[in-house]
């Protein structure tokens, strides 16, 4: 090895080191431009903090993701919802695909005033008042909580490919403890009283009451012309049914109800169950109430026919006694307080849209109606209405309501939550509207979504039809629900 004079080793030395805070610079650069580039658009500021639209998507991904996970035992995203089946022509394509997008914004617009406003309210609202929220032991929580939601290659992968990154779900836990420590402060500070308590109760008695219920069973004689034929067999039938021959028998022979057959297609004695106000046509009704446990009616006329009426049992109406449901009143006054303080937080602080980030409408929230309204391209009604729920349920569920989610929602503990990403370029646009909507609610359980996209929030809600009482509405039979 030829020798290096110690001049020599010093100038390669030097180089070196110049080379390195070369790479060192190049990188940190690199870095800080990536940084601004996913931080996105400022799309509002809360008391001059900028809120990024990086962040805002992110949560609403991961938001819509967590609460199908939460219900369904498995996390979907937005685009699982809206994927047109195979061989869908192109113009369906590219309808599902305005579908989706039109989702995500609303999605977005969504998280961002129900969660990312509220979590910089919050933020700043401990900060001020020199409290440490989250805790060291609930930093710890959330950072083993965003560990256990990445641990999975399958998942990490998923929700990578779709945005989601660790600070998003960081964010929305943290959110979450924020939520849980302004719930318990105004709870500490401003408990409900007694006179609350008991106004709550008699505003809202019908909600503690539980109302009249009839289970009886019917003999029906199809004659809606209620003809003299018709009534000579419905009075031969009650003549034996006072004679005491069995009640379920004669139905079974004679009733002409379609719901009097089980699915074996035995008879079920004109059993038609359980039903309250409003269930009955109103005369079937009215004779039913007038008789006690046992007892047999008369001939009732209604639009179905001839009937004969056997009250088995009665429910009768009955109000839960205000020491039985007060701790349920607590807590709902409990939320009315809490909401009332997020509410003055509101109107304290300086929230200001940009609005150019909402080139179609001007202003959050956006609806699926005011897209289809500003384009001229509304679908049918039935169309539209699906949109807006998807869209507007999804992000209640998701971001919860203020009051549910401020006066209930518990976090699972909290790392601090990284402040909008970036300082990025904000973009100088007009105020559009302060105060956002004093809803804070945060989903259970849903988390931050991908970084560009806001995932809908929503989870589709089941419809649970009315089904007619026992075969009441099954037959002919008198007892039609109204409406």
């Amino acid at each position: 090895m030829a020798y290096m004079s110690k001049t020599k080793r010093r100038q390669v030395l030097r180089k070196r080191l110049l080379t390195l805070a070369v790479v060192i610079a190049v990188l940190g650069g690199g870095l800080f431009a990536w940084q601004q580039i996913t931080a996105g658009k400022t799309l509002a500021k809360v008391n001059g903090v900028p809120v990024k639209s990086g962040i805002v998507n992110g949560v609403s991904t991961y938001a819509n993701y967590a609460m199908y996970a939460q219900y369904f035992g498995t996390g979907y995203f937005l685009e699982d919802m809206y994927a047109p089946g195979s061989g869908a022509s192109s113009a369906a394509t590219k309808e599902m695909e305005q579908l989706l997008a039109d989702q995500k914004e609303i999605a977005a617009n969504s998280a961002l005033i129900d969660l990312c406003i509220p979590h910089e309210l919050l933020k700043e609202h401990f900060a001020d008042a020199g409290k440490q929220v989250p805790t060291d032991e609930e930093r710890t929580q959330i950072e083993a909580s965003v560990a256990s939601t990445f641990s999975a290659v399958d998942t990490k992968k998923s929700l990578y490919d779709h945005g989601v990154r660790e600070r998003h779900v960081k964010y929305y836990l943290e959110y979450q403890v924020y939520v849980s420590a302004f719930n318990d402060e105004i709870a500490e500070s401003n408990p409900p009283t007694d006179e609350e308590i008991e106004n709550y109760y008699n505003e809202n008695i019908d909600t503690f009451t539980t109302p009249w219920s009839l289970d009886a069973s019917h003999i029906l004689i199809a004659d809606t012309e209620h003809s003299e034929e018709g009534r000579q067999r419905i009075q031969e039938i009650l003549d034996r049914v006072n004679e005491g021959e069995d009640f379920a028998a004669l139905a079974d022979e004679f009733s002409e109800d379609p719901g009097n057959v089980n699915e074996d297609g035995t008879g079920n004695g004109g059993a038609l169950g359980s039903f309250g106000t409003g269930q009955m046509v109103a005369p079937f009704e009215e004779a039913a109430l007038a008789l006690q446990p046992g007892e047999v009616s008369g001939i009732v006329e209604t639009d179905y026919g001839f009937h004969i009426i056997k009250l088995n049992s009665r429910t009768e109406e009955a109000v839960q006694p205000l020491d039985e449901v007060r701790e349920t009143i607590i807590s709902y006054v409990q939320q009315q307080h809490t909401q009332e303080a997020l509410d003055a937080l509101y109107e304290a602080a300086d929230i200001v849209y940009l609005i150019d980030v909402y080139p179609e409408t001007g202003k959050p929230p956006i609806s699926q109606e005011e897209l289809d309204a500003v384009r001229g391209t509304g679908g049918s009604e039935e169309e539209g209405g699906s949109s807006a729920d998807a869209a507007g349920g999804s992000s209640e569920e998701a971001a919860g309501g203020s009051s549910e989610a401020v006066g209930g929602s518990s976090a699972e503990g909290g790392s601090s939550a990284a402040a909008p990403e970036g300082d990025g370029t904000e973009e100088a646009a007009d105020a559009a509207g302060e105060g956002a909507e004093a809803e804070a609610a945060a989903p259970e359980g849903a988390e931050a979504p991908a970084e560009g996209e806001a995932a809908e929030e929503a989870a589709p809600a089941e419809d649970a039809g009315a089904a007619p009482e026992d075969g009441a509405e099954a037959a002919g039979e008198e007892p039609a629900p109204e409406g």
